[in-house]
């Protein structure tokens, strides 16, 4: 063989493979997904905490907002001289845990303790009642009467859970089960069967008077079964408000957010994109238009009934039903600022001047004895002599038309009209039991008044769960229907009707939309 040819390879020897430089390759890293562009409506505590929580998660975040303020149902009114009043939500219920309070203690706020004490006094008379023996039994005999009312309406439920199921087969009740159920007339069958003495039931109007408040509506609105569905998620702790007021809370959140006041939205589409466009278009009443590809709507229930803000295509029946059966009530603050704070004087003490303290006011039963039957002494909070006058649910409607109130759906905080200030101070001069000169001495520096049902952008205070609707009806008003997205206390139904509430769906809606992308999410079922 010629001396140049490459030996042969002996047996079971395999040719040795020639080495060849290699150049490791990376694999090419994955594209950017776009962040998603989004648009908040309304820049209450859910909107701003929405829209602050998305912008940490990466999100192009737009919030618009009808009103020339942030805050929405937190407003803050100025009584001069640097005193503050929340004239709309008002207290941090709970501080334990509390997403409200530690904000507010992240923000550099002052939280002060409330306290629940209360001073009932005779309406008509000034007559202390803190020691009635009336006062603690018509207490109980409230509290047994809610608890029968609500033990007769699952008895009720139970009942028809059992005419619909086949025979021999027992069955529990579900939440459709006796739905219909009114509070009101459970309660007073309640307190007739145990014969409540005629003696209790001034002191049984107030205690009503005081769910109403909670509640914003009258017990015969509220459904027997379900009223306090939420009473369990309550935080723990002491209750207290915020000296400076909850809108500053919502300013601190709403910080370096692209926030676009007197942004009235009328309407909100969603479509399916064509090329260079996003999925949403948010239309305002003078015609802008912004797009996005989600839209969050943090508008209070009281304009989603009023149908002020529409839907293309229109929403699904099932959203639509809930909105129609979840109730929004009304809750209205008359706020009176004097020179000092003569309630604590002696004389109308016993001799003994008095810590703060909240004024119950006990009158005989009738149409109007649940107007100012509270009145809450914010000196320890504001540090001067403010007291606010409480009128919930009918009392409430009442008094903005009896007032002119509702002739206008302007902001709701309005100046208080003479008439009723005068009003507010012959009721405390009855319930101070002070002479005519004692009060011509009174020097009413500021007052203000709400009308929030009168309100253009709230129809309302807060929300609650009437007759005829179920928890569920709650889940679905927070549900999505494609890129529309909705918060608020009213899609809370841990904490409904409430300022935390609010807040905490804010930031749920936020986490659900931020990982979601316009790629990742291209196509919807609305």
């Amino acid at each position: 063989a010629p001396a140049s040819a490459a030996p042969p390879p002996r047996a079971n020897e395999r040719p040795k493979r020639k080495r060849v430089p290699t150049q490791k390759h990376k694999a090419p890293p994955p594209s950017p997904l776009t962040p998603p562009v989004v648009v908040v409506v309304g820049a209450g505590l859910a909107g701003v905490g929405c829209a602050k929580t998305l912008v940490e998660h990466g999100a192009a975040v737009v919030v618009v907002e009808a009103r020339q303020r942030v805050g929405g149902r937190c407003c803050t009114a100025d009584l001069g001289g640097g005193v503050t009043v929340d004239m709309g939500a008002s207290w941090i219920h709970g501080v334990r845990k509390n997403p409200l309070y530690a904000e507010a203690c992240g923000l550099g706020l002052h939280c002060v303790d409330t306290g629940a004490d209360v001073a009932l006094r005779d309406g008509e008379t000034g007559e202390d009642l803190a020691r009635s023996p009336d006062d603690a039994a018509a207490f109980a005999a409230f509290n047994a009467a809610l608890g029968a009312a609500r033990k007769a309406g699952e008895a009720v439920a139970e009942a028809a859970a059992e005419a619909e199921a086949p025979a021999g087969v027992s069955s529990k009740a579900a939440p459709r089960h006796g739905v219909d159920q009114s509070l009101g007339p459970g309660v007073e069958k309640a307190l007739k069967d145990a014969a409540a003495p005629k003696s209790w039931r001034r002191f049984l109007q107030w205690h009503e008077a005081n769910l109403e408040y909670a509640n914003a509506t009258s017990l015969s609105n509220l459904s027997c079964r379900f009223w306090d569905q939420d009473d369990g998620s309550a935080y723990e702790g002491a209750h207290c408000a915020i000296r400076e007021g909850l809108q500053r809370l919502c300013w601190g959140l709403a910080a370096g957010l692209d926030v676009r006041p007197g942004w009235a939205a009328a309407s909100v589409e969603a479509r399916t994109p064509g090329p260079g466009e996003r999925r949403c278009v948010v239309t305002a009443k003078d015609g802008r238009r912004i797009e996005a590809d989600y839209v969050v709507c943090t508008a209070p229930l009281g304009v989603l009934k009023a149908g002020a803000l529409t839907f293309a295509p229109p929403l699904p029946t099932w959203k639509t039903d809930a909105i129609g059966r979840v109730g929004f009530g009304v809750l209205d603050k008359v706020a009176l600022r004097f020179d000092r704070a003569f309630w604590r004087d002696a004389k109308y003490w016993g001799g003994t001047r008095p810590p703060p303290k909240n004024l119950g006011k006990i009158v005989e039963p009738g149409d109007r004895g649940g107007e100012f039957f509270l009145w809450v002494d914010l000196e320890p909070t504001t540090g001067a002599p403010v007291l606010v006058a409480l009128a919930p649910a009918d009392h409430a409607e009442r008094l903005e038309h009896e007032q002119g109130l509702d002739r206008s759906d302007a902001d709701a905080i309005r100046a208080a009209p003479a008439s009723l200030v005068d009003a507010c101070l012959e009721s405390l001069r009855k319930l101070l039991g002070a002479s005519a000169e004692d009060r011509a001495a009174w020097r009413v520096v500021a007052a203000g008044v709400t009308a929030w049902r009168a309100d253009a952008h709230a129809r309302g205070s807060y929300s609650y769960l009437g007759p005829g609707c179920v928890p569920g009806d709650v889940d679905a008003l927070a549900a999505p229907v494609g890129p529309l997205r909705f918060a608020g206390e009213h899609t809370s139904r841990e904490h409904l009707a409430t300022a935390a509430g609010a807040l905490l769906s804010g930031r749920e809606e936020a986490r659900r939309v931020a990982p979601a992308t316009p790629e990742s999410d291209a196509d919807f079922a609305y």
